[in-house]
């Protein structure tokens, strides 16, 4: 008998030692790729104003909107800064850091889908996993937004752990800390690039769908751990609000609108909605390869189909809750700004490759949860 539990028992840590070496062998694979291509992407002149801010608060302790212009929410700024107070090597620095930044994003998409496919044994969910990241990096809209030194991949990363989180809030007997969490983890993400500010809506909304929180004002209370971690994320924005009022909001929300009126003018294209419309349509299904589009659009007919063996309960909330986040995020990228940009569409890419992926994962409904 001792020797054939010790036979079992070495047989299932080969299968471990496998399992992790096949993983950390292709992560380092996509890390690597990720990085060759930082190196071989031409300079942006969106890059500019990261990579300027932050050197002037690492050598001169210069605040944006105080010291100088700056067009954005400030994060990036103090990211930046802190990274050039280690290298000179600035463009490096900071585009190493876009790369870890896409590079986690795929990590989290990989860990996710292996999860949901464990049941199926170490093979089909390596292979699941392996997929979820290859039809991202197959997206060229993702990876023209992930290797520069520039305010995307960072505060989409954030904005896919600030999902994680509320998803293990949703399960979980106590979910105050997980949603505040959550919250701070958006907060974070807006305070790096306002864009993702408009996620507070579905954050919110979802609350009253968490199924052991019958009292309205246990919901209420949640919602307020929410918004309290958000708060606490943008206090280094509130701060800087509240110094200088008029060049904060000149710079963040004036100019912006400013400019964007006077490239519309010039450019003479997507003034309506009807033509942003079009643009995104564009994107979605005429930039090469249009895989993910393809397995987005596929899953989400499935969904909706409700064809046998379906099980919509099993992750009916995670599902919910990512598609009203390409919702938001659309909405946000078609309606509330004056210019809609190409790079402006990464942000829904990951959360199309999780509705994708929960909803095969709940075709038997027997999947595992995160």
């Amino acid at each position: 008998m001792a020797p054939k539990i010790v036979s079992e028992f070495t047989r299932e840590a080969k299968k471990k030692i496998y399992a992790v070496t096949a993983t950390a062998l292709f992560l380092a694979i996509v890390f690597v790729a990720l990085f060759l291509l930082a190196m071989a992407t031409s300079v942006s002149n969106d890059e500019n104003q990261f990579v300027a801010s932050g050197k002037l608060l690492a050598e001169k302790g210069c605040l944006p909107y105080i010291d100088y212009p700056y067009f954005q929410v400030p994060n990036s700024v103090f990211i930046y800064g802190l990274i050039f107070k280690f290298t000179d090597w600035l463009l490096l620095g900071a585009r190493a850091f876009s790369v870890i930044s896409s590079w986690t994003i795929l990590a989290l998409l990989f860990f996710i889908s292996s999860i949901l496919f464990k049941r199926y044994g170490a093979g089909l969910s390596f292979i699941a996993a392996i997929s979820s990241v290859l039809i991202l990096l197959s997206n060229p809209v993702f990876i023209s937004a992930s290797v520069l030194a520039w305010n995307h991949p960072f505060p989409l990363l954030a904005a896919l752990l600030a999902f994680v989180l509320h998803v293990k809030a949703h399960g979980n007997d106590r979910p105050g800390i997980w949603v505040f969490l959550s919250g701070f983890s958006l907060g974070i993400a807006a305070g790096t690039r306002l864009y993702y500010i408009i996620l507070l809506i579905p954050l919110l909304l979802t609350i009253f769908a968490f199924p052991r929180i019958g009292d309205f004002k246990k919901r209420l209370k949640l919602s307020l751990n929410l918004l309290a971690g958000s708060f606490i994320a943008l206090i280094p924005s509130f701060v800087l609000l509240l110094a200088v009022p008029e060049k904060f909001i000149f710079n963040v929300f004036t100019y912006h609108a400013y400019i964007d009126k006077l490239y519309l003018t010039a450019a003479g294209r997507l003034t309506t909605l009807v033509s942003r419309a079009g643009y995104c349509v564009d994107i979605f299904f005429t930039s090469k390869p249009v895989l993910l589009t393809v397995v987005f659009f596929c899953a989400v007919i499935i969904w909706f189909a409700k064809p046998p063996g379906l099980a919509r309960e099993k992750h009916k909330f995670e599902i919910t809750l990512a598609l009203w986040f390409i919702v938001f995020m659309l909405i946000n990228a078609l309606c509330l700004r004056g210019i809609t940009f190409r790079h402006m569409f990464s942000a829904v890419l990951p959360f199309m490759v999780l509705v994708a992926f929960y909803i095969i994962a709940s075709l038997d409904g027997q999947s595992n949860t995160l």
